[in-house]
């Protein structure tokens, strides 16, 4: 049987490991994200919103409607994220 001290010693190494990781992971997000310009990104979600309202005219894009779903759900995300971001640093 295990001692308790040595339990919470690992989880305790475990939660270090993660959280290294998990930051490591936010700061790769958020050079991506500032790496985009604001124009690419307004554009994109624009373009993928109207395409999306035109998959309910066309056959080839209503196969794709998942597709443009999630273009336009990330672009949007980012816009805010972008917003969001910019207000809290004034």
């Amino acid at each position: 049987m295990m001692d308790l001290y040595l339990c919470s010693q690992r989880a305790e190494e475990l939660k270090q490991k993660t959280g290294a990781a998990a930051s490591g992971v936010w700061e790769g997000i958020k050079s991506t994200v500032s790496a985009i310009s604001d124009g690419a990104l307004y554009r994109t979600m624009l373009v993928s919103f109207g395409v999306l309202i035109g998959t309910m005219f066309s056959d080839f894009l209503k196969k794709h409607k998942a597709l443009i779903a999630c273009i336009t759900l990330a672009s949007a995300a980012l816009m805010l994220y972008r917003i969001f971001s910019e207000l809290d640093e004034d």
